[in-house]
């Protein structure tokens, strides 16, 4: 196995001895991955690629989230995506390979500059990950050790839409969760409402989810269509919303609640 606790160094002095490169295995919270790490990289806080990257590094990088910096001479960048689990995807994401033994050529990406890039399954996700800089064995040794915790196995985003009497209901998030929200975001009889600007954001996918959540954009007063699927789904919650005065933290507290 690519993964490992130790890396062993060449045989160095006499006696016996061996210089030991220790690995650490460190996990990102937001996305649930785990990596083994040699000396000498780093994880990094990378909010603004999404919810589903996690960007490693040997040296402090200058602009975290910024995928066109290039890396100082001798040292190496490297972003992964977590394209989440297998069974979640269309078709073609069953046709993805393991990760290969060498990484590809360096080609120019649109942003990227030169990078490598490779798209692979391991630990039953799809993953892409671009590399910068130098790439020896390092890199495959790391993209080898991926694992996914209990919390990212929990993730998902399948989005899926149905109309039951005239009202649109969305399920966003893990259809396979035991965890069920219901969210209304305009209750009454009105076509719009401040409320719907945060059922937008969620119907079109803001992050996986470990929740299955349910979403109305507009209920249009069907108490009763909203009751028997409270009756059916036996939701944690139901969060009705209406006039809101911000949807930016509104959305973002569902979407926590939801992960």
């Amino acid at each position: 196995m690519l993964a490992a606790a130790l890396l062993l160094g060449a045989a160095t002095g006499c006696g016996g001895v061996h210089q030991v490169n220790v690995t650490r295995h460190v996990v990102d919270p937001s996305t649930g991955i785990s990596v083994a790490l040699p000396a000498g990289w780093r994880l990094n806080d990378d909010l603004a690629n999404g919810p589903g990257a996690v960007m490693l590094s040997t040296y402090a990088v200058r602009r975290p989230g910024d995928v066109g910096e290039t890396p100082p001479q001798g040292r190496t960048w490297l972003l992964l995506w977590d394209g989440g689990p297998i069974w979640a995807l269309p078709g073609w994401a069953r046709q993805l390979r393991p990760l290969p033994w060498r990484l590809p050529a360096e080609n120019g990406y649109e942003g990227f500059g030169s990078a490598r890039r490779v798209v692979f399954r391991t630990a039953g996700h799809e993953f892409l990950a671009f590399a910068k800089g130098k790439t020896g064995s390092d890199v495959l040794a790391i993209l080898g050790s991926i694992r996914v915790t209990p919390f990212g196995r929990s993730l998902a985003l399948v989005i899926t839409r149905r109309t039951v009497e005239g009202v649109q209901v969305w399920r966003v998030g893990n259809p396979r969760s035991g965890r069920r929200l219901i969210v209304v975001g305009c209750p009454r009889l009105a076509r719009g409402c401040s409320g719907f600007a945060v059922t937008n954001r969620l119907v079109n996918g803001p992050a996986p989810l470990a929740a299955d959540l349910w979403v109305i954009q507009q209920l249009r007063g069907r108490e009763d269509v909203l009751a028997r699927l409270e009756h059916q789904l036996r939701p944690e919650a139901t969060i009705r919303l209406g006039s809101i005065n911000n949807p930016d933290p509104w959305t973002r507290r569902i979407v926590a609640l939801a992960r």
